[in-house]
């Protein structure tokens, strides 16, 4: 008796757990096409309803400079639900398609031919680093796609005569830029007057030194020597003792935020006494004090794109720039990597301004591609954002550039936004 009822028992319970399992299979299968970037107001059966217009992300979401990547994917989120909670473009949603790159030229290579032939975007953002981006460019250009460039700073993106075409837009200042807007106070107010070049090993690396250092000759200024690491290094002491025992009065630093930590408290701990200036716009101080300490820190100066993070009124789009950060806060992303998803927020604004110009039921690529030429939007942190010539650059934004500083622990402006002349 009581082995049948063990039995009844053992059967009505497997019963149960297949019924469970059964109900919710059925009340989780609705939400797959998120995977496929269902926005939640489509979930809920809400916004727009027409056909998706499918976007390309392309970021380093794994690898040293993850955080960077993650951060301009959130920021680019954002500006994609503000959008669609509107109506989305004419009725149609934005649909963000994100790949990672690593920040590997191969693997954003990959990562583009995916989406181009797989996904069938109509643009792609990306590839945040130069070398990834530079990967991506011929491969939008052979297929025809536009590429609104977002982080990388190498000249030869948008360089007529490198790897600048009709097929990539390029929303930030390449170092080319950045430093032609640091040239009037580099050496006279800043005081870099001998320098050491520091600079990860790569398209941006190298680009810096190529840049700064036709600056630092226009304005009296010197270059001492060079000094080359990769970017997954730590260890900078051997780097550090040789820039300390040189002439060098200042160092001209090119790499991600964390190896700028790195470098600041071992600098520190080996009584380094040369003042530093981080380029790229990438490496946001407030980061670096959470990383190293406010004491390590201090004195650390930095170019910076996202002015709007210390003081919105410096944006060219003040209140944007106010919604944009408390949505940042609102959504509990992390605020020392609020700069770096600004940028996301930019490009998704910037292609919506310019699918807003093309007819709902005719977006094409190469419909995307013109309207970018026209369009004219003020930016959080790009500015008064449009493309054309710039020196040798085409399709390029003049993006503003100011200089911060760590002063009493705290990060501050100490260089309000300047848009660079040729």
């Amino acid at each position: 008796m009581k082995g049948g009822l063990e039995m009844l028992f053992s059967q009505k319970r497997r019963a149960f757990l297949i019924l469970s399992c059964l109900l919710c299979l059925f009340l989780v299968t609705p939400g797959c096409g998120s995977s496929k970037g269902t926005t939640s107001e489509q979930t809920k059966g809400q916004g727009p309803k027409g056909e998706p217009i499918k976007i390309g992300l392309i970021q380093p979401l794994s690898g040293p400079v993850a955080a960077a990547g993650i951060a301009v994917k959130n920021g680019a989120f954002i500006a994609k639900d503000e959008i669609n909670a509107s109506g989305g473009i004419n009725g149609r949603p934005i649909e963000l398609i994100v790949e990672d790159s690593a920040n590997d030229p191969a693997t954003a290579t990959n990562a583009a031919n995916k989406l181009i032939t797989r996904d069938n975007v109509l643009a792609i953002i990306g590839a945040w680093g130069s070398s990834p981006t530079l990967a991506v460019v011929p491969v939008c250009r052979n297929n025809k796609v536009p590429q609104l460039v977002e982080t990388a700073s190498s000249f030869k993106v948008t360089d007529r005569n490198e790897q600048g075409n009709e097929w990539v837009y390029r929303l930030n200042a390449p170092t080319r830029m950045e430093a032609a807007a640091m040239k009037e106070h580099l050496v006279k107010d800043l005081g870099f007057k001998k320098v050491m070049f520091l600079s990860v090993n790569n398209d941006w690396g190298r680009g810096a030194i190529l840049d700064y250092t036709k600056v630092l000759k226009e304005t009296g200024g010197e270059v001492v020597g060079q000094e080359f690491f990769e970017q997954d290094e730590t260890n900078f002491t051997p780097i550090l003792t040789r820039v300390k025992n040189s002439p060098a009065d200042s160092i001209i630093l090119t790499t991600d935020a964390a190896q700028v930590a790195l470098i600041a408290e071992q600098g520190r701990n080996i009584g380094l006494t040369q003042k530093i200036l981080v380029t790229g716009g990438s490496c946001f101080l407030d980061k670096v004090i959470k990383l190293v300490g406010p004491k390590a820190a201090e004195g650390l100066y930095a170019s910076m794109f996202y002015a709007g993070a210390y003081d919105p009124n410096k944006s060219a789009n003040p209140e944007k720039a106010k919604y944009f950060n408390e949505e940042w806060k609102k959504r509990g992303y992390d605020w020392v990597e609020i700069t770096e998803g600004a940028r996301g927020y930019d490009a998704v604004m910037t292609l919506a301004e310019a699918l807003k110009q093309l007819p709902s039921q005719n977006i094409t690529r190469e419909g995307i591609r013109e309207a970018l030429a026209k369009v004219k939007l003020k930016g959080i942190i790009f500015g008064d954002i449009s493309f054309g010539e710039w020196g040798s650059f085409i399709n390029q934004n003049a993006a503003p550039v100011a200089i911060a500083v760590v002063k009493n622990g705290k990060g501050q402006l100490v260089m309000d936004p300047v848009v660079p002349k040729p």
